[in-house]
Formats: structure tokens, sequence, C-alpha cells
């Protein structure tokens, strides 16, 4: 039987504007993409910076469901809102 591997994964599944970390974990994009083929040194290296990172964005180590759905629901609506506008950078509300 294959063992199980832990993820740090809460289910909100949307990236910070400006740090490119997920709102509700802290991975980046590769990261979440390459976690079960990571080493387990690596994936205890990635889970040591996520506290961190879930700090910078305002989030308490752990992540916080609540608060990080409502984090993603505000860069979507201030992203539209920027497309209504017609100042959206390039790929922004897209």
């Amino acid at each position: 039987m294959a063992q199980r591997i832990a993820t740090p994964c809460i289910k909100v599944c949307s990236m910070h504007r400006g740090t490119l970390w997920c709102l509700g974990c802290g991975r980046t994009g590769p990261e979440i993409a390459k976690w079960f083929n990571l080493s387990a040194a690596e994936r205890a290296a990635v889970s040591a910076s996520l506290p961190a990172r879930l700090a910078a964005m305002g989030l308490p180590p752990g992540g916080d469901r609540e608060l990080g759905h409502g984090l993603a629901r505000a860069q979507r609506i201030a992203a539209g809102e920027a497309i209504a506008r017609g100042d959206a950078g390039p790929g922004e509300g897209r």
C-alpha cells in the first residue's frame, strides 16, 4: 500500500496577486504542482517557509479558509473593477 503524503492544502486554491503564493496554503504554483514528486526533505523545506509566507499576506499560520476565500474574492472584484475602468494590465482579470 502506498504511503499517504500530507499536504498543507486547505482548499482555497487562489493565488495572491503580489506574491503568487496560494492564499490558502502559501505555496507557489510550481510547488503545488510538484508536491507529490518532491522528496520528504524538499516538502519539509517548503513547509517550513509557509508560516512566514502566510503572515506576509496577513494570514495565520496554517491558513484560514474563510479569510483566504475573502482575499481571493476581493482580488477578483478589484480585477473586475480595473477591467471596467480600462486600466487592467496585460493578463489581469482574465
